[in-house]
Parts: C-alpha cells; sequence; structure tokens
C-alpha cells in the first residue's frame, strides 16, 4: 500500500470505527475484529509530514502502530457482501477498517518528523469504547473480546474502537525495517499512549462526538494501558477496565519474583494430586540426562522432537512455554488464543498424565502427555515437535525490545514453592543482553517512576488514579503482579474465582463461572456510572 494511504473496515451489525497504527488500536460499537470488510476505502489522511511517511492497516478495530494509524468506520450497511470475517465464525461481529496518519515521535519537535496511520471502528452515538491494543495484531484480541464488541457495545450502543500498538501486526511505522536499531526507538507504551490520544481527538472531531463519555478496556499488557492511559490521560478517559494487568510487576513494588511461577505451580497442584511434583521430577530428570549426548538422545526420542536436541536448555524452555500458556489460558472452554486448547487445560493434561501412568509410562513419558495438549491438541504437531515455534498472535521481537528498555518484569524460579528448575532473575546478565542485541540499557525503575506503583513505608504501593477497575483471575499466573487491593475508593478490584487471564473480556458462554459473570455485573455498573459522569462533564453548557 502506497505511504499515507488509509484503510477502512466496515461494521455490519452496528455502526463501529476502529483505527490502526504501528501498534493497532480498534474502535467499534458492537463488533470489531470478527469480521473485516472486503471493501476496502482509501482515503486521503493527513499527513503531518510529506518526505517521511509510514502506513497502517485499518480493521473492524483501531490499529496503531508507530508511524501509522488506521481509522475503521461500521454502520449497518444493509449488505454484508462487502464485509469479511477475521475467522470463519459468524459470532463475530463484522467490521470495517481506516487508516490515520500518526507521528512517529510524539514528544520530539522537529517539522521532519515521520508519520503513520493507525485504524478506528465506530457506532456513531453512544460513548466511545476504546481498547487499548496490546503486543500483537489487534485481530487477535478483536476475536477474544466479545464482552466489548458484543455485550456492552450492544448495552451501550457504542462506538468501539481497537487501536493497535504501534510496532505490532501491520502497524509498523517503518515497514519492514522497523525493527532496525535506529528505527525501534520509537516503540514505547508512552509513545502508544499517546497515539490513542491523537487519535482519540481525530474520533471526536471526525465524528463529532465531544459531548460523549469514553471507557478504556484492555487485557494483560493492553490492560496495563487501559489503566495507564487514565491515569496520564485522564480528560480524555472517563474510566477504564484494566483486566489481568500485571503493573505491579517490576522492581520495588514489593512483588516477588517468583510469584508467576509459585501461582503456575498451584494450577497444576490443585488439578490433580501428584501433577506438580511429576513435573518438577521431569525437569529435574532432564537436568541430569542433558549432561550427556546419550541422554540428550534419549530425551529428544522421549518427547519426539523434529530434530536432536543442543542441550536440555531448549527442552526446559519449550515446556515451561505449555505450563504458562495453559495457566493463562486456563479457561473453562476449549479457545485459541493462545493455541488450540480444550476447556481447563491443566485439569485435561494432568489427566492425561496419571493416565499414562497408570499404563506403565515412565514419568518424562507421562510428563510429555501433559505437554501434548498445549502443543498438539488438535494434532497441529504431526508426528514431532518443533520446539522452535511460539504462541500464535504475539510478537516476540516488538515485546523483547519493550522488556530491554522500559518493561523490565523480573522473574524467577526454582524456589520452594514452585515446580521449576532454578533460575534466578539476573539484571546483569539481561542488561548484557539487551546491550548486545538492541544496543540499549534496560530501566528496572522506569514504570514505577513514571506511572506509579512503588511500594511505600505505609505497605500501599504508590498508585495514583480513579474510575479504574482492576481484575484478576484466581488460576492467572499474572495476578501475583496485578492491583488486588484497592488503593483507593474510586479504584475497585475483584478477583475471578475459576478465572484464567482476563476472562472476564472474553464473551459471555454458559459453561462460565458465577465469578466472572459476576464481576462483569460489575463492571458494567461502573462503565454506566462513569458514562453518565462523562457525559455530563462533557454536556454543553446552556
Amino acid at each position: 500500500m502506497r505511504a499515507g494511504d488509509c484503510l477502512l473496515h466496515l461494521t455490519q451489525l452496528y455502526p463501529t470505527v476502529v483505527l490502526s497504527y504501528c501498534h493497532l488500536l480498534f474502535i467499534g460499537l458492537y463488533s470489531l475484529l470478527s469480521e473485516f470488510a472486503d471493501l476496502r476505502l482509501r482515503l486521503d489522511p493527513r499527513v503531518l509530514s510529506q518526505d517521511h511517511e509510514i502506513n497502517m492497516r485499518g480493521t473492524i478495530a483501531i490499529l496503531l502502530c508507530t508511524l501509522p494509524l488506521v481509522l475503521c468506520f461500521s454502520k449497518f450497511l444493509g449488505s454484508a457482501s462487502a464485509l469479511r470475517r477475521t475467522v470463519d465464525d459468524p459470532s463475530i461481529p463484522s467490521f470495517q477498517t481506516k487508516w490515520f496518519t500518526q507521528q512517529v515521535d510524539h514528544y520530539g519537535w522537529a517539522n521532519s518528523q515521520a508519520t503513520y496511520q493507525q485504524h478506528e471502528h465506530w457506532d456513531g452515538k453512544g460513548p466511545i469504547l476504546f481498547y487499548t491494543g496490546n503486543e500483537g495484531d489487534i485481530e487477535l484480541f478483536w476475536n477474544n473480546t466479545g464482552f466489548v464488541t458484543k455485550t456492552l457495545a450492544k448495552q451501550f450502543k457504542g462506538l468501539v474502537v481497537f487501536a493497535e500498538h504501534r510496532y505490532y501486526g501491520q502497524s509498523m511505522p517503518f515497514g519492514k525495517d522497523s525493527y532496525k536499531l535506529d528505527k525501534v526507538v520509537f516503540l514505547s507504551s508512552q509513545q502508544a499512549l499517546a497515539d490513542y490520544s491523537v487519535l482519540i481527538s481525530h474520533i471526536r472531531d471526525t465524528y463529532d462526538t465531544h459531548d460523549t463519555a469514553l471507557i478504556s478496556f484492555g487485557g494483560s499488557y493492553g490492560g496495563m494501558l487501559s489503566a495507564w492511559f487514565r491515569m496520564k490521560y485522564p480528560t480524555v478517559v472517563d474510566g477504564a477496565i484494566a483486566a489481568s494487568a500485571p503493573i505491579l510487576q517490576f522492581y520495588n513494588t514489593g512483588v516477588s519474583f517468583d510469584i508467576f511461577n509459585e501461582i503456575v505451580t498451584t494450577d497444576f497442584a490443585e488439578a490433580k494430586e501428584g501433577c506438580s511434583s511429576a513435573i518438577e521430577e521431569a525437569f529435574n530428570e532432564i537436568n541430569q540426562l542433558s549432561l550427556s549426548p546419550d541422554g540428550l538422545t534419549y530425551l529428544s526420542k522421549t518427547f519426539s522432537t523434529c530434530s536432536p536436541l543442543p542441550n536440555g536448555a531448549a527442552l526446559i524452555g519449550w515446556m515451561n512455554n505449555a505450563l504458562s500458556y495453559m495457566a493463562m489460558a486456563d479457561y473453562p472452554y476449549s479457545s485459541s488464543f493462545l493455541g488450540s486448547m480444550p476447556g481447563y487445560p491443566i485439569n485435561v493434561s494432568c489427566d492425561n498424565w496419571s493416565q499414562a501412568k497408570e499404563e506403565g509410562k515412565n514419568n518424562l513419558k507421562a510428563v510429555g502427555e501433559i505437554m501434548s495438549v498445549f502443543y498438539n491438541y488438535t494434532g497441529q504437531a504431526g508426528d514431532c515437535y518443533d520446539l522452535s515455534g511460539g504462541p500464535p498472535g504475539l510478537d516476540a521481537n516488538g515485546w523483547e525490545y519493550q522488556t530491554c528498555t522500559e518493561m523490565v518484569m523480573p522473574m524467577s524460579s526454582g524456589g520452594p514453592k514452585d515446580m521449576f528448575p532454578n533460575q534466578p532473575w539476573n539484571l546483569t546478565s539481561w542488561t548484557s543482553y539487551c546491550q548486545t542485541t538492541w544496543g540499549v540499557t534496560p530501566r528496572p525503575n522506569w514504570v514505577t517512576e513514571y506511572y506509579g506503583g512503588e511500594l511505600l513505608p505505609s505497605g500501599q504501593n504508590n498508585l495514583i488514579g480513579s474510575n479504574i477497575f482492576f481484575s484478576n483471575g484466581r488460576l492467572d499466573p499474572w495476578r501475583g503482579g496485578g492491583v488486588t487491593e484497592s488503593p483507593s475508593p474510586s479504584m475497585i478490584t475483584a478477583i475471578i474465582e475459576g478465572g484464567a487471564h482476563h476472562l472476564d473480556l472474553r464473551e459471555p458462554n454458559e459453561r462460565d463461572p458465577e465469578s466472572v459473570t459476576s464481576v462483569r455485573r460489575q463492571e458494567m455498573k461502573y462503565i454506566a456510572k462513569w458514562i453518565e459522569e462523562g457525559r455530563q462533564r462533557r454536556a454543553p453548557k446552556l
């Protein structure tokens, strides 16, 4: 697509606007990412610099990129022929995509700044429901945020906007060169939030929504952005839902570096007696066997790896990924958000382990049955496992850069409360890696200095804000870094018993535990309150 072009994807059921720029941002009313319009309208974006501009794509939600920005607008079109879906699932709302031109650097004053495009999604008259996109293609989040795109969009007749985060998905400010060392420097949460603010101003100007309230939503890193968006831009955001947002998983917050892996261990221990102990034993066996070539050959055969294992660390890392992602996506029904998995995958995997033991398989082979639930639930792995793959939809390169700069989230394992091998956090080693790989030095205290969260002598975290709802799932390993105690009466917290990673943002399902249904009702109550307060604050004075 030519630099400066804008794409527009329209949603069918409800009007929506989606912005997409280097970081995808989706805005919509009823359906954001579910359906994309085959019809792509090219618009002439307002280019801030003719010399350097970058394209962003639009989708049914708003996609935000470091340079380009895409806008999506959807109204009731009367014909579905111009719309298409991101997945073959009629339950997911359709949408339309637009592109919006963004500055690459919101904090510089030079006239020769590059620009990029972003995209949006909307309803028309109701409040703006704005999803702060995270570290991946915005379509992934659209397809897995049905509570916003369906339930809330219909309930509040709002304009749904999903914004794609810069440097993720299709929102690449410098195209294929975006991750080059001299180009990736504009990737940060601060630039992303500024993107969202600029985009919202454009939406209000374009669609005459200056008197409507805006509620932000996000899960995981997107939930962190949603909370920080309200904290840093309180005149832009009237209220925020921050689901599974580990904004305290940083230095000097009082959060243990081991907490993530301790929660994963608890999940497996509670699923079936002996399951977590067997996994711990398997890790110990792998460490011993990997000391010899014959041992590595045995491990390669036992775990059916496509290529011979070069060392034990490769196998351990592969197992860690499976265990962690099953804990995050331990939903009560089958899902494909972080890979194809059955409902309550941890229970299923521990049952498979138990059955394998009953059949006389040794511990390593039985633990291999646990891994198969994540890596081969639908037979996708075939006859062997490729240990180089990662979760679908998430961008490891962009996120690694962020963890080498601002998002320094210490994690370690091997303590008395977890089943994982001993892997202590080492800032010196991480700094060396970041300097070699990205040419940057991590700033471990930056997040708490800029956004807050440092542990005070009083025992409370230094969080200043209002109108933020923090939800966390009891099963979610990121709960340990989340806000679980209210810092103030206007910052609400809720624990979802039996809930995993931002379960509350997913489309309501008959298999949902009552706990998540109750939390959604609480969220809707506060959203209604914030919408009314925002409407009154913005209403024209007579």
